[in-house]
């Protein structure tokens, strides 16, 4: 019969927890890379997404002023409102107004950049 001193268990006990927290570590480092690549993809979605707010919103401000008034803001929806009744183009108007007012956190008649990317983000996250 084959005899197994104390030392042979710990020396059997170490190798294990060896193979065992070698393997974790391998398996940390793998999730450890499927993080990073998931959040590098998150950073160019966030990228191209205020990208696309930023060309939208140079599209409205039509003077270059940096910001966005209410006539500029109203103007895109014209089209909206072709061929529609008064009471259609009056209910469009006060919808969009309602819209700017929520978008214009500092009250002050204009939308910034900024103002538009968060009213963008809490309304996507929605």
């Amino acid at each position: 019969m084959l005899y197994w001193n104390p030392y042979c268990y710990f020396l059997v006990f170490s190798f294990l927890m060896y193979a065992t927290v070698k393997n974790n570590m391998a398996n940390l480092k793998q999730l450890h890379k499927v993080y990073q690549n998931a959040l590098d993809g998150l950073k160019l979605a966030r990228s191209n997404f205020e990208n696309e707010c930023r060309e939208q919103f140079d599209r409205c401000d039509k003077n270059d002023s940096g910001s966005i008034s209410v006539g500029e803001f109203l103007n895109n929806y014209l089209n909206e409102m072709k061929d529609k009744d008064y009471e259609t183009m009056r209910r469009i108007l006060d919808d969009r107004m309602d819209q700017f007012k929520k978008i214009d956190e500092d009250g002050d008649g204009t939308l910034t950049f900024e103002e538009v990317l968060q009213f963008m983000y809490d309304y996507t996250d929605k």
